[in-house]
């Protein structure tokens, strides 16, 4: 078992309703929700294949795909990242029950504050898709 792992993709899940998105990790990288799946699989949101497969290599000490962007990127430069700060060594299940859900239905919000983007802020979003000849 790895000396440090982040307890957060063993007991959170966010959910974005609009964006058919889930995050098991506030730095994670989304998983596309797979209606198909859902629908064979009712009650198992939060233990999609790829959030199980991503426990199970946090586990073993190995780096997972949805952390590459956030916690490790941080500490292949040798910064601290969230999953230094939530060491938990009390979870050693992949199908931990989930403690926190958070429900997002939509990004409706006229702002656009600096530290938002486009997945909190249809104003960010409207942005982006001009200045990037985006279509939906």
């Amino acid at each position: 078992m790895s000396d440090v792992y982040c307890s957060t993709k063993f007991k959170e899940l966010q959910v974005h309703v609009q964006s058919r998105l889930l995050y098991n990790c506030c730095k994670a990288w989304p998983e596309r929700i797979d209606l198909n799946w859902l629908e064979n699989n009712p009650g198992k949101l939060f233990h999609t294949p790829t959030m199980v497969a991503d426990r199970q290599l946090m586990l073993e000490g190995k780096r997972s795909k949805s952390c590459e962007h956030g916690c490790y990127q941080y500490e292949d430069q040798g910064l601290t990242s969230a999953r230094n700060l939530y060491k938990d060594k009390k979870i050693i299940d992949v199908y931990n029950p989930l403690e926190t859900l958070q429900i997002s239905l939509s990004n409706d919000c006229n702002l656009t504050c600096a530290y938002c983007s486009s997945e909190w802020s249809t104003a960010w979003h409207r942005d982006i898709k001009k200045k990037w000849r985006i279509s939906d």
